[in-house]
């Protein structure tokens, strides 16, 4: 599978690999980011790419750029839907 020009040349062609410096799309990792906008803890979801400047989907946004040094893998991706949530259900049953 490739990008082709108006003439049908290749131009562009999908990459190979899946997963860049350990990491791959769709995987849960937090990010511990020590300086710029973003500053600060960060879980979310991955989306990787092969410069290693990632991008982080959390339940309050999204989070560019997270550099692959600064992440640690909490749960690979298995194909799978996971998020976090802020709501317990057990906490609940135990209050009533």
């Amino acid at each position: 599978m490739c990008t082709t020009n108006k003439y049908g040349f290749p131009l562009r062609h999908r990459t190979r690999c899946k997963t860049f410096f350990g990491f791959g799309t769709g995987d849960m990792a937090s990010a511990i980011l020590p300086s710029g906008k973003f500053a600060g803890t960060h879980v979310g979801r991955l989306t990787v790419r092969e410069s290693g400047v990632f991008e982080m989907k959390t339940p309050l946004g999204k989070v560019s750029p997270v550099r692959h040094r600064y992440c640690k893998s909490i749960h690979r991706n298995d194909g799978y839907m996971y998020a976090f949530s802020n709501e317990c259900p057990m906490n609940q049953r135990l209050e009533a």
